[in-house]
């Protein structure tokens, strides 16, 4: 692509810097895609196409941008213009390459467990007898710790059981039999209290 067409859309884009990033990079794309497409078919020179284009302005304005002056120390030089796309170009490749590497570690993972399943199915599997001890082992430990905890667990049960019937049986029983002494006694202290004061009626 040529400096002046460049030039437009980073005009464009400058017009463009309230948008989040990754909107404004799929902005300029579509920008620049519809200007190359319009320039084949009508057979303009580039100079001819920037001049039946919109103003940097007009055509930020159409897809959210702001309507600011444009002033010459904000329209980057063909210099820094040529280092960012430089500088895109290897963020690009970096990014394809992360991408690229991740896919095949993907594809070795898969491959080796798919060759581990039908090792496995042939009846070829290679068996670790260490992992096999180590799960035995700890097999083993869980099935004693549980066993130590057993008198734990059923005496904690015994014990709740016990506070239940307590609760529903006792309690009610006590005071059904200090019922019992409160109506003796006062039973008692009346019929004395009676007695005592018959003689003044």
């Amino acid at each position: 692509m040529e400096g002046n067409m460049k030039r437009y859309l980073a005009m464009v884009e400058w017009q463009l810097r309230n948008l989040p990033k990754d909107r404004r990079a799929q902005v300029i794309k579509d920008i620049r895609y519809e200007m190359e497409l319009k320039k084949l078919q009508q057979g303009l020179t580039e100079d001819e196409l920037i001049l039946a284009m919109p103003t940097p302005r007009q055509l930020a304005l159409e897809y959210g941008g702001l309507d600011t002056p444009l002033y010459a120390q904000d329209v980057p030089s063909a210099k820094e213009l040529e280092k960012r796309a430089r500088q895109e170009e290897e963020e690009a490749q970096r990014h394809q390459k992360r991408e690229e590497e991740k896919a095949q570690r993907k594809a070795r993972r898969q491959e080796e467990k798919d060759s581990r399943k039908a090792a496995c199915a042939a009846g070829s599997c290679k068996v670790n007898p260490l992992m096999n001890m180590l799960k035995f082992a700890f097999g083993l430990y869980l099935f004693f710790a549980i066993l130590r905890a057993a008198p734990s667990i059923i005496g904690g049960l015994i014990g709740l059981f016990a506070a239940f019937l307590s609760m529903v049986i006792v309690v009610p029983m006590v005071f059904g039999i200090l019922g019992f002494v409160f109506q003796i006694v006062f039973g008692v202290l009346g019929a004395v209290f009676k007695a005592i004061f018959r003689g003044f009626a």
